[in-house]
């Protein structure tokens, strides 16, 4: 809502006035404007600008190119990299240069709407997410050299219930996407408008029903990134860049034609059959040029994949947990192969070392191989070892060999060498036990 910030602000608009030199907003392009319009949270740097020339009442167009420089052919001027363009939109409104910045889309979410983000092979198909590769693909229709990500013209989305709760009518940022299907806060469609900033909402015919809860979480999932630049899905935290790149890529993958999908057609088309849809066989219009019902209808379908890619990661992951368990339970078993029988084995580690070994193969093949080197020897020598190895940080070994050695005294000791690796490579080193105790001076 517009606000005269200060007391000698609205003196000068008064006697500016009295002059003459201000009939209906700021005369003189160079000097700020004397009242200042504070933007909205999330505002789209249009629709700011938009209540600002209704403020003085000057025609949009008008006040971009005489204030600003903009020409009425330059397009969308939320697409606007120009940083001295910025700067002289904050030195006039009297906001910081950061906050304006902010109302554009390379403002709040660096490097993923667009202008100067790479052709389209760069952006969309450089990677695959669904598919295992893109097979034959050719293009798609409609494709031109002036594509941006993200971007489609003349279509607003906004929330109905946001919007009446909003002291001033404007349009948010994230609204002019075509990436949005739900409000974060109030969980409901986002429904076609048009929006005139300061003045009215026309609504189009609200959407039925309710969000599917995939549909929410591939939204919460997007608006992290839009708000906070980082965000997490299936795989787990990434810059807002990548998602938006994966999630196009998802899209693209789903509305390509059959020959791309080769392999693994079944699974599109069953990502498809969740909206009682078939999955296309032709090619398509690339996303940003699709009608709203189309991309409506694609985004639900991409919100069923997000959720798929995260159920088989989960099978994945749970997959390799169960056979590196089997691997294990193996090697424990070739490690203990007759070593059970061994009288010293029972006698000796019948108090916590045999239940141990069973279930960790490290120290099952440590006692292993010390049953085969040393026999039926005193194991509880044996048993030092991984306490020496331990106290050293070492969790990697194999013993190479045992000696059992006299020395002066009639006392016995082993000499034990170690195979450690060593970048890469491995090395022996050798300690010795006497008497139950390490000689830790023998590396």
């Amino acid at each position: 809502m517009a606000s005269c910030v200060a007391h000698d602000d609205a003196l000068l608009v008064s006697m500016e006035r009295k002059r003459g030199t201000v009939s209906g907003g700021p005369d003189d392009p160079a000097r700020p404007w004397p009242m200042r319009v504070d933007p909205a949270e999330g505002e789209a740097l249009s629709s700011w600008l938009s209540r600002i020339a209704l403020l003085y009442k000057v025609a949009y167009p008008d006040l971009l190119e005489r204030y600003l420089g903009v020409s009425k052919n330059d397009g969308d001027i939320n697409l606007t990299e120009d940083l001295n363009l910025i700067n002289r939109i904050a030195q006039l409104s009297r906001v910081p240069f950061d906050k304006v910045r902010a109302m554009t889309f390379r403002g709040m979410v660096p490097l993923s709407f667009g202008k100067g983000l790479g052709s389209f092979a760069d952006y969309v198909l450089e990677q695959t997410v669904l598919l295992r590769s893109w097979g034959r693909w050719e293009g798609i229709d409609g494709q031109t050299s002036d594509w941006q990500p993200w971007i489609s013209h003349g279509l607003v989305r906004a929330c109905r219930k946001c919007a009446a709760s909003d002291q001033v009518i404007f349009a948010r940022l994230e609204w002019l996407l075509p990436i949005m299907l739900s409000c974060p806060k109030h969980g409901c469609y986002l429904d076609e408008c048009f929006i005139t900033p300061g003045r009215f909402i026309s609504w189009k015919v609200a959407l039925p029903g309710k969000p599917s809860a995939a549909t929410r979480l591939l939204y919460k999932t997007t608006y992290q990134a839009i708000v906070s630049g980082v965000t997490t899905d299936y795989t787990g935290a990434k810059p807002a860049a990548l998602w938006f790149r994966k999630l196009r890529t998802v899209i693209e993958e789903l509305a390509a034609p059959a020959y791309v999908h080769g392999d693994d057609r079944k699974i599109i088309k069953a990502l498809w059959s969740n909206i009682g849809e078939d999955a296309p066989y032709a090619v398509r219009k690339t996303f940003e040029n699709m009608k709203w019902q189309d991309q409506l209808k694609i985004l639900q379908v991409a919100a069923f994949s997000m959720k798929y890619m995260g159920e088989m990661l989960i099978y994945q992951k749970k997959t390799l947990r169960k056979q590196e368990a089997v691997r294990r339970a193996k090697d424990i078993n070739i490690y203990l192969a007759g070593a059970t029988s061994s009288y010293s084995w029972q006698k000796n580690l019948g108090y916590g070392g045999y239940k141990r070994a069973v279930v960790d193969p490290i120290y099952a093949s440590l006692l292993r191989s010390t049953l085969y080197w040393y026999d039926d020897v005193s194991i509880e020598r044996a048993c030092k070892v991984e306490e020496y190895l331990t106290a050293r940080g070492v969790t990697r070994y194999a013993i190479r060999e045992i000696r059992l050695v006299e020395q002066k005294g009639n006392h016995e000791s082993s000499i034990i060498y170690f195979g450690l690796p060593e970048d890469g490579s491995w090395s022996d080193v050798r300690s010795g036990i006497a008497n139950n105790r390490i000689l830790r001076g023998m590396d």
